[in-house]
C-alpha cells in the first residue's frame, strides 16, 4: 500500500548546501533528504493532466525530486526530432531549434508543471539535454552568444521558482567536444550569472561525475554520479574531494531493464546512502522515464520503489542520516564486510557498507548472509541491535540487543527477508 507523504509539500525550497558541503538543506536548515525519481519525458511526452496523475503518485511513495528534460525530441516521445515538439504540437522554439525565438506557449507549460511539481513537494532538476545527436547539434548550431543569451532567459524566467536545480547533460563527456562543452558553459554561465537562487550539476557519462572535468567542478554545488557497477566506491571517491561538495546517485540501472531486479536496486541504493551520499535517483524502464504507451498502469508494478523510496525513507528520516561517516576504515565493522571494490558488478559485489555518527550510530546495509563483528567500544554507551527489512520497512530486534559498549560481537541474519533475499540494514544506536 501506498503512503501519502503529505510532508512533501512542506518543503521549504530553494535547496541550499549544508554548511560541511555534505548534504543538502531547506531555506530553514533542515536537511533535505534526495529521494528521486527519473521521468525524463515527462515534459514532452505528457499532458499537464497527466503530469499531475504521475506526480501523485509518486508523492504518495515519498518521491521528492524528478528528472526532467526541459527539450527533448523523439527519444523521450516528444513529437519529432527536427521541431523538438511536445506529443502535442507545441514548439519550445518558433524557428526550430533556434535559441534566439522561444515559444511563450511552450515556456508557460514548463511554468505550469513546476508550479504542480511544487504543490506535490518536489523539487525538479531541470535537465539541459545533449544525451542525442539531435540535440547536440541543436546547442552547437545555436554558438555560445546564443546559448548565453537563452541561458539569460531561463534564469530570469525561473530564478523565483523555488523547485529547481539546473542541470546540464546526460550521457556526456566533457572535453571530447570543445563546441558543445563551449555550448554548455555559454548556457550555464548565463544562467548563473542572473540566477543566484538555485543549484547547478552535470549529468556525465555512465563511470564519471559532474566534478571529472576540473571545468565542470568549478560551475557546479553538487555532485552527480552515474554508474551502473557497485556505486559505493566511486561515491566514497568523490566524497573525499576537496572541497566537500554534496554527492548524489544521479543515474544507475533502471529497474525492469537489463534484467534489473528489485534487489539490485536496494544494492544501489543503499550502497549510495551509507556511504557518502547525500540521496539517489530511482529509475524504471521506458514505461516510465519516456511514458511509453499504457504507462499509468505500470505507476505501482515495480516493488523496488517501495523499497527503496518509501522504505528507506522509513529508516532514513528518523535518524541523523546526514552525518552518517563512511567506515572506510572499519573502525566500527571490523570483519565480515567483504571486499571493497570501485566498480564492478553490482549483483555479485558482497561488501558491506557501514555508515557510523560517532559514539551514537551505525548502519550497516549487508548484502547476504555472513557473520559481521562490530567494535562495541565504539559507541558511547549500552545500544540496541535491530535488523530493518529494507522489502517491507518493519524492524527485528536482535537476539543480543541491548549491547554493553565493550569488547567485539558478532552478528548474523540467516532469516530471508519478507521478499525472500538475503539483504538486511542492521541498526545499532545507543540507547
Amino acid at each position: 500500500m501506498v503512503t501519502l507523504y503529505l510532508s512533501n509539500a512542506d518543503v521549504i525550497y530553494p535547496l541550499k548546501v549544508s554548511a560541511n558541503g555534505r548534504y543538502l538543506i531547506e531555506q530553514n536548515g533542515d536537511p533535505f533528504l534526495l529521494l528521486g525519481d527519473s521521468p525524463q519525458g515527462l515534459m514532452v511526452s505528457l499532458s499537464l493532466a497527466n503530469m499531475d496523475t504521475y506526480m501523485g503518485n509518486r508523492a504518495g511513495y515519498g518521491v521528492n525530486a524528478i528528472q526532467v528534460m526541459l527539450v527533448g525530441d523523439s527519444t523521450y516521445n516528444g513529437g519529432n526530432d527536427t521541431t523538438f515538439a511536445t506529443y502535442d504540437g507545441v514548439k519550445p522554439f518558433s524557428t526550430n531549434g533556434d535559441f534566439s525565438t522561444v515559444n511563450e506557449t511552450y515556456f508557460a507549460r514548463v511554468d505550469a508543471m513546476l508550479t504542480m511539481a511544487s504543490l506535490h513537494g518536489m523539487v525538479v532538476m531541470l535537465n539541459m539535454d545533449v544525451y542525442t545527436a539531435n540535440e547536440r547539434a541543436m546547442y552547437k548550431a545555436n554558438g555560445v552568444t546564443k546559448c548565453t543569451n537563452y541561458g539569460v532567459y531561463l534564469g530570469n524566467r525561473y530564478r523565483n521558482f523555488p523547485n529547481i536545480i539546473w542541470c546540464y547533460g546526460c550521457d556526456y563527456t566533457p572535453t571530447i567536444d570543445a563546441t558543445l562543452d563551449n555550448c554548455l558553459y555559454a548556457l550555464r554561465d548565463g544562467i548563473a550569472s542572473v540566477d543566484t537562487n538555485h543549484l547547478h550539476t552535470m549529468w556525465s557519462y555512465i563511470g564519471l561525475s559532474s566534478r571529472a572535468a576540473p571545468a565542470w567542478d568549478s560551475r557546479v554545488n553538487i555532485d552527480f554520479n552515474y554508474t551502473y557497477s557497485s556505486p559505493y566506491g566511486e561515491i566514497y571517491i568523490e566524497y573525499l574531494l576537496s572541497p566537500a561538495k554534496p554527492v548524489f546517485l544521479g543515474e544507475a540501472q533502471y529497474e525492469d531493464a537489463s534484467g534489473s531486479t528489485p534487489l539490485r536496486m536496494r544494492r544501489l541504493a543503499y550502497m549510495t546512502m551509507l556511504f557518502g551520499g547525500c540521496g539517489h535517483f530511482y529509475c524504471t524502464g521506458a514505461y516510465i522515464w519516456r511514458f511509453d504507451t499504457g504507462w499509468a498502469s505500470y505507476l505501482d508494478s515495480y516493488p523496488g520503489q517501495q523499497d527503496v523510496i518509501t522504505n528507506m525513507r522509513t529508516l532514513l528520516s528518523s535518524r541523523a542520516w546526514y552525518s552518517l561517516v563512511p567506515d572506510y576504515a572499519h573502525a566500527v565493522l571490523t570483519a565480515g564486510y567483504g571486499t571493497f571494490a570501485v566498480g564492478g558488478d553490482v549483483d555479485t559485489n558482497d561488501y558491506a557498507v557501514c555508515g557510523y555518527v560517532a559514539t551514537s550510530l551505525a548502519l550497516i546495509y549487508m548484502p547476504s548472509n555472513r557473520t559481521m563483528t562490530v567494535d562495541c567500544t565504539k559507541f558511547s554507551g549500552t545500544f540496541s541491535a535491530k535488523w530493518f527489512d529494507p522489502t517491507n520497512g518493519t524492524y527485528v530486534d536482535d537476539a543480543a540487543s541491548p549491547l554493553s559498549n565493550t569488547g567485539t560481537h558478532e552478528f548474523s541474519r540467516a532469516t530471508a527477508n519478507s521478499a525472500g533475499a538475503a539483504d538486511w540494514v542492521l541498526v545499532l544506536e545507543v540507547i
